[in-house]
């Protein structure tokens, strides 16, 4: 793989298609390959209108997309995400939820607030500790 070089497959569809190596990561929850989606899917190199496109590729291989939810430091999949496999703690009650009760996220690593704060904890509160979350996380992208 050293030496591996981009090939162009063919042509269909009037347009030309290649072959280019992605990054895999393993999900730590279900153990399926996940690649990062591509993002804005109308800039992606990816083909948008036939059965070649990201969604079918992934499938097609048995991959899966990566989410943007990290768990212990891990990042899970779509599947497990959506899905409550994984769990986080509430930065909030403190207490733990599966991963589909996500109401927000903030930083890397994240902190979480869950959904069940969001509908019972006084409005006041809540926004006090979004406040204290984004102001101690605002710089962890940089």
């Amino acid at each position: 793989m050293d030496k591996y070089i981009p090939t162009v497959v063919g042509v269909r569809y009037g347009r030309t298609y290649g072959v280019m190596l992605v990054e895999l990561d393993n999900c730590p929850k279900c153990g399926k390959y996940m690649v990062s989606p591509e993002g804005n899917r109308w800039a992606s190199p990816f083909p948008i209108y036939n059965e070649y496109a990201f969604d079918s590729q992934i499938k097609a291989a048995g991959w899966v997309e990566k989410s943007h939810v990290k768990i212990d430091d891990h990042v899970i999949c779509q599947e497990c995400a959506s899905s409550g496999r994984a769990d986080f703690e509430c930065s909030l009650c403190r207490k733990r939820y599966p991963s589909d009760q996500v109401q927000e996220s903030f930083g890397d690593p994240p902190e979480f607030l869950c959904q069940s704060c969001y509908r019972t904890v006084p409005a006041k509160d809540w926004e006090s500790k979004v406040e204290k979350l984004k102001n101690s996380h605002r710089y962890d992208f940089e």
